[in-house]
């Protein structure tokens, strides 16, 4: 009996000092041991495809190792890996798949990351930056070997010229492995070579140039090729070839400046188009009776339009206080003339009235009492023109002549509008009349190329086309070719909701109005080659063009092992390079993570309450 009492206070005992801990609710800790996972990151670009069996069989090996991990593939997107590689990729971002690491999980879960690639990184940010910024070393696998390679890195020249302008076309090319010797490289065109060099090749992973000059003949779109021809045991000649695009432009536009002497206007007008590599500028001006300055030094010369036979020859003919025979048949047969002042009085679309003197005439435009107006087609071609001259001297107009499209004015003090910038059309050509004798002054506040403008906007209205299309000369393989267009009526207005549909390759596509006679249009993407678009419009005109689509991948362009970029991303992260899978010692300690314990809140505890409170009833039955 005495005997089941002293179990009975024991249990008593036991049951108080459970009910003072639930009570208290003391906290304890412990510490939970965690195993990191390592990410195995696989480059599946093209370039890796030549090494692809290698990967392969490093994946299985990587399989058995007895470390928890995960697999991703990667090329210029980030995919988890199930299935056998594909290596298929056109672009490789290393970058991106470094970072998808810390943006997929926990960077408690992961202790590290093993990179196998060939560090050829072709697009997106830069790795080796956002190595540095990762919390975890990133363990470069270097798979690849050293290549025998020549390459083609860079070309350089202008992809739009004039017929029979010289251009230098710069090579640049690569040696990958080789010894120093000669090689040849081909300038070729429709498979014809055109001109070869024997240059000597740079030593390994160094850079050569060579430099071809050439002279088309041809307008349209022309397309060379610099072609290296392969040597021995070279990876691949891929990259050693690659096509140039060029638009060549018929020729350049010719403009004519005649004046009775050296003006202002005219060295405003010289210094311009001078500068302007699209424009040749030819001048006659008048030193005295019989003695011109021209391009070629002063002549003498006694009858100028018998010195001038071919007059239809320019696009543009500008005359100053100077009459000048012959210029009404060519404006009559499709020329473009611009007339300063009152020269050639019977062409000019202004009607002159007796001189009154000099009239001060133009004040900013934001002055309440004198100002510039622009018309739509007039604040379009001199929208460049930013603050007008403050005063010029203008002659007596008393208005334009019938059909002349006034594109400027201004308002006296008599609050009537002036002309002083008109055009009008005169058989097949296009005459702009220039009232103010001093419109040089407008070159100090001009943004942009004055005579230049006006000679672009007169040559090419002067022959009567009215569609316009433009497009870059060359795309790359799957890039969206875009075209832009521009649409005037026969006024040469712009036409503001018509259409333009371009036919290419057998199918219509239309191009959009953006406003102010402008459209555009995206036409999808082509495969490589050379490519004819015709487009009609609203007004039936029509005009075609060219552009080229370049097959050029930069996973075969960069091929082999790039082994000081892999370097550069382990380092950056503290991690290491290593050159087989038998050297990959990676620390994966194990971390230890302290958690707080609530003994009075798990489920034991109570059931432990719970079952001394029932012995001691069954004692007290007993008892």
């Amino acid at each position: 009996m005495l005997y089941k009492k002293k179990w009975l206070v024991f249990l008593r005992i036991c049951t108080f000092i459970l009910l003072l801990l639930f009570i208290l609710e003391p906290i304890g800790s412990i510490l939970i041991r965690k195993n990191p996972t390592i990410t195995i990151l696989i480059d599946s670009s093209k370039s890796m495809k030549i090494v692809s069996a290698k990967v392969n069989k490093l994946v299985n090996d990587i399989k058995n190792i007895k470390l928890k991990k995960e697999f991703f593939s990667f090329d210029k997107s980030v995919l988890s890996l199930k299935d056998s590689l594909a290596f298929t990729g056109n672009r490789t971002d290393i970058g991106l798949a470094l970072s998808s690491v810390t943006s997929r999980a926990s960077k408690n879960t992961h202790g590290s990351i093993l990179l196998i690639s060939d560090g050829n990184n072709n697009m997106g940010k830069d790795p080796i930056q956002i190595a540095q910024n990762l919390s975890i070393p990133v363990y470069c696998l270097g798979i690849g070997c050293p290549v025998k390679d020549i390459k083609i890195t860079d070309i350089n020249t202008n992809s739009i010229v004039y017929v029979n302008d010289s251009i230098q076309i710069r090579v640049t090319f690569e040696n990958r492995g080789y010894k120093e010797q000669n090689i040849q490289i081909f300038l070729e065109q429709n498979g014809r070579i055109l001109k070869k060099k024997q240059v000597p090749l740079p030593s390994s992973m160094a850079r050569g140039e060579v430099k071809f000059f050439i002279v088309p003949r041809h307008s349209g779109l022309n397309v060379y090729t610099i072609k290296i021809p392969g040597l021995a045991e070279e990876i691949t000649e891929e990259n050693n070839k690659r096509e140039i695009p060029i638009k060549v432009l018929k020729d350049k536009i010719k403009v004519l400046n005649v004046s009775s002497s050296p003006t202002w206007n005219f060295k405003f007008a010289k210094k311009e188009l001078d500068q302007d590599d699209n424009i040749l500028l030819d001048y006659y001006i008048k030193i005295d009776k019989e003695r011109f300055l021209t391009p070629d030094g002063f002549v003498n010369i006694s009858h100028l339009t018998s010195h001038i036979p071919h007059l239809v020859s320019y696009d543009l003919v500008i005359l100053e206080d100077f009459e000048l025979s012959g210029v009404k048949e060519y404006v009559d047969r499709g020329g473009n003339l611009v007339l300063i002042g009152k020269s050639a009085r019977d062409l000019s679309p202004f009607i002159f009235g007796v001189e009154r003197g000099f009239i001060p005439g133009l004040l900013p435009r934001t002055s309440p009492a004198t100002k510039v107006e622009f018309s739509d087609e007039g604040e379009r071609i001199f929208s460049h023109i930013s603050h007008p001259i403050s005063h010029i001297s203008l002659p007596n107009i008393l208005g334009v002549k019938g059909g002349a499209n006034i594109l400027a004015s201004i308002r006296g003090r008599s609050h009537r509008s002036i002309p002083i910038i008109a055009l009008q059309s005169y058989g097949k050509g296009r005459i702009l009349g220039i009232a103010p004798k001093d419109i040089w002054k407008w070159s100090f506040y001009s943004e942009s190329n004055f005579w230049g403008e006006i000679s672009r906007y007169l040559s090419r209205r002067g022959k009567g086309k009215r569609i316009y299309i433009h497009t870059k000369p060359s795309y790359i393989a799957g890039e969206e070719i875009v075209l832009k267009g521009e649409l005037y009526d026969e006024n040469y207005k712009p036409i503001l909701n018509g259409e333009i549909k371009v036919e290419i390759l057998g199918k219509n596509r239309n191009l959009y109005p953006l406003g102010n006679g402008r459209y555009e249009g995206k036409i999808g993407s082509f495969s490589p080659g050379k490519y004819t678009y015709f487009a009609t419009s609203t007004n039936h005109e029509q005009t075609k063009g060219e552009f080229f689509v370049e097959e050029h991948n930069l996973e075969e362009m960069d091929i082999g092992l790039n082994r000081g970029f892999l370097e550069g991303i382990a380092e950056a992260s503290n991690g290491k390079y290593i050159e087989d899978l038998d050297n990959f010692t990676v620390n994966l300690k194990s971390t230890r993570e302290k958690r707080k314990l609530y003994f009075t809140r798990m489920p034991f505890f109570l059931v432990l309450i719970l079952s001394l409170l029932c012995v001691e009833w069954f004692f007290l039955r007993r008892v």
